[in-house]
């Protein structure tokens, strides 16, 4: 027990800084304090660190999302985000950054973080 109290009281916090979805999930956070969607990733590291988030499956309900007058900031497998163009209107979401620019080495499944252009339309 006291070694989990150590563990949990000075390791985590001390080392936490360095965890790379800590990082991406303060960039993401910087960018905006709205909704954040996870499509068809399961990151719970990341997720735990841009709570709260929903998590969404279908390409329906991201084009619902993505049409959204506010921004909303989607994270998702980078095949899907290739073939977003497919299945949503035309230029609906644009790249904000890749797991990959953070993380130095192999990665098993890159994610993408993709914004929808709803500041945009509030503004007009």
């Amino acid at each position: 027990a006291i070694g989990w109290l150590v563990y949990l009281v000075w390791y985590v916090p001390t080392h936490e800084k360095d965890w790379f979805y800590r990082r991406i999930a303060e960039e993401i956070r910087s960018q905006t304090k709205g909704p954040i969607i996870f499509f068809r990733a399961e990151q719970h590291l990341l997720a735990l660190h841009l709570r709260p988030a929903d998590t969404i499956l279908e390409w329906e309900n991201l084009q619902k999302w993505a049409d959204r007058p506010m921004a909303v900031y989607f994270v998702m497998p980078e095949y899907d985000a290739l073939e977003r163009d497919r299945h949503l209107s035309a230029g609906s979401l644009v790249e904000v950054l890749r797991t990959t620019d953070y993380v130095k080495g192999k990665r098993d499944r890159p994610l993408v973080v993709l914004r929808n252009r709803g500041q945009q339309l509030a503004r007009q």
